[in-house]
């Protein structure tokens, strides 16, 4: 029994001091790390086994690292695109006729107002003469040579002049009003205004102009905003004997153009393009046809127009690469008052104002197709004459305006750049969805509406609008029944060249917000670097290899315990491994007095 004790207690001697030892073991030799522990002396199978993870390691790491350059290689913008975010703002709308000028002012002016008309026109075909055909009279003869004087010359009208006794006005634009209507509401909310806005070129545009506690409303998708847009084109059956503008005459080849077919920019019109164009444009920002959103009408169409909006923003590490957060509002020389006017930033206002210095530094005169910044308002326009022949430019050849043509094409990419950089932070993007049908569809019915909301005002409407009047008289004996075949065919041919309809909605009121910003962020790469980081740790110290190889110790000192506990009488192996763990924890004590 005492021989029995006493190996009892023996052997849980050995098994607590072997497990003892081989955990101290373990422990103390956590200090060799990375490729070292394959070629240490070690059993094959542990060579093997930190071989293996090692070169498992270094791959991943090799692998993380080359993705990370990869990432950084490939940054792009990326854009995030959230739906029904913010809620739709209601833009502003420009309306602008194809054909500014009025047909019915050949039938209203008086004498000495045609005359001031024609006397301004016969000035400035003679400054066309000695600017352009003083020294070289060939650019003028040419058979091709007409059109551009005729272009040249209203190009230089007086903005007084045009829009005084030229240009549509609002009551021939809007024979109604525009109008506001809800979906709660039986009738519309006639409250809306136009102001006249005069586009470079000498175009001319109606800004519909709602009050200020509809713009919430018209968020709703049942809130429409209804407009009658009105051309008032030349037509020779409303001649009421007013005094006549005289014909653009070329003196070299006698060809002319009369005042009906007059067109700004190419110099001749004819009727087959009457219409409008639809502007719709951030709120606040300038109404360029350039670069905003624009919808061709034409006329005797009916128009529904839903409207959609995307808020863009630029994330903050873009500002000052992508977009610039202060820049100082666009100002602009208004056309028809000369006054300072006033814009929030836009693309189109940078791209107007950065090539305008360009040209005014290069050439020291701007082009009429962009508006004058206020800078630059003192500076003469090319296509301007008479500011041209009033300055101290030497020569208004054509030879000139090619070269500032080839400038603008060879340039214009430098100034998309150079708005890139120095474009709004966040901007609204409007997009329309448009169907069109025939209008009006039954002449009756047009009949009866034309007569309902203005047919009282038809003695007004004969002083300053004759053909408008003339319609009204038309729709009365149309209504009326007593009208021949000729009468509605008549009424039909004027409304399909001069009247449209637009029913304009939102879509939905609320709208998607975009942000743009960098594919590969300052965090993703944080988090990547730490990720490499670990693996290279991982590859150099091998930490967790380590923990498998203590666990593996543990697990080959206990299978060994297990095996010689069946042999107590070997005395000499016990008392060797008693021995060894002793000094291992011996060892272990001492290494943890020193800590």
């Amino acid at each position: 029994p005492v021989s029995q004790s006493l190996t009892k207690n023996s052997l849980q001697l050995f098994s607590t001091m072997s497990t003892r030892s081989i955990v101290a073991a373990a422990i103390a030799e956590s200090s060799a790390h990375g490729i070292g522990r394959a070629v240490g002396a070690r059993s094959i199978a542990l060579k093997i086994m930190w071989t293996v993870l090692f070169l498992v390691f270094l791959v991943l790491c090799c692998r993380s690292s080359w993705s990370l350059i990869e990432k950084l290689i490939n940054i792009t913008i990326d854009q995030t695109y959230e739906a029904e975010k913010v809620p739709f703002e209601f833009p502003d709308l420009y309306l602008c006729p194809s054909l500014i000028y009025s047909g019915s002012i050949p039938y209203t002016l008086q004498e000495n107002e045609a005359k001031i008309v024609n006397d301004e026109v016969e000035r400035l075909n003679r400054l066309y003469d000695r600017l352009y055909c003083e020294n070289d009279s060939k650019l003028c003869t040419g058979p091709h040579e007409t059109l551009p004087r005729v272009s040249k010359i209203q190009m230089s009208m007086p903005v007084h002049i045009l829009q005084k006794y030229l240009l549509q006005s609002r009551l021939q634009a809007f024979l109604i009003p525009p109008a506001v209507m809800h979906s709660s509401l039986s009738q519309s909310k006639f409250q809306t205004g136009i102001t006249t806005f005069l586009h470079p070129n000498n175009e001319v545009c109606f800004k519909v102009n709602l009050p200020e506690e509809e713009y919430d409303n018209l968020n709703y998708r049942r809130s429409n905003v209804l407009a009658w847009p009105f051309v008032d084109p030349h037509n020779s059956d409303f001649n009421y004997g007013g005094a006549a503008i005289n014909p653009i005459t070329n003196p070299f080849n006698n060809e002319s153009v009369p005042f009906e077919d007059w067109q700004t920019t190419d110099g001749y019109y004819g009727l087959s393009s009457l219409g409008y164009n639809l502007q719709v444009v951030p709120r606040g920002a300038y109404p360029s046809p350039l670069h905003e959103t624009k919808v061709s009408l034409a006329a005797g169409r009916q128009y529904e127009i839903s409207l959609e909006m995307e808020d863009k923003e630029f994330s903050s590490e873009l500002h000052g690469t992508y977009c610039n957060p202060s820049q100082a509002k666009p100002e602009f020389q208004d056309q028809l008052t000369g006054a300072q006017k006033e814009y929030k930033n836009s693309r189109g206002a940078c791209f107007f104002i950065h090539m305008s210095t360009l040209l005014e530094n290069r050439f020291k005169v701007l082009v009429s197709q962009y508006p004058k910044p206020w800078k630059w308002k003192d500076v003469p326009m090319i296509e301007n004459m008479t500011e041209i022949a009033m300055s101290n430019i030497s020569s208004a050849k054509t030879s000139i305006e090619e070269k500032m043509k080839d400038f603008i094409d060879k340039h214009t990419q430098q100034v998309i750049d150079h708005c890139t950089k120095h474009q709004p932070c966040e901007y609204k993007k409007y997009t329309v969805q448009t169907t069109s049908m025939k209008w009006p569809r039954s002449s009756k019915g047009l009949a009866r509406f034309i007569l309902k909301f203005f047919g009282s005002y038809i003695a007004s409407f004969k002083k300053c609008c004759p053909g408008t009047a003339r319609l009204i008289e038309l729709a009365k004996n149309f209504s009326s029944g007593n009208h021949s075949a000729h009468t509605e065919s008549f009424f039909r041919h004027y409304v399909s060249q001069s009247m449209i309809q637009v029913m304009l909605s939102v879509k939905s009121p609320m709208s998607p917000k975009i942000t743009m910003a960098y594919s590969y962020s300052w965090v993703a790469f944080l988090a990547d670097m730490g990720g490499t980081l670990g693996l290279y740790i991982g590859c150099s110290l091998l930490t967790l290899c380590e923990l498998l190889e203590l666990a593996y110790h543990l697990v080959m000192g206990a299978v060994a315990s297990w095996a010689k506990s069946g042999d107590p009488s070997d005395k000499d192996i016990i008392d060797r491994e008693a021995g060894i763990a002793m000094t291992a924890e011996v060892k272990s004590e001492q290494a943890e007095d020193e800590l």
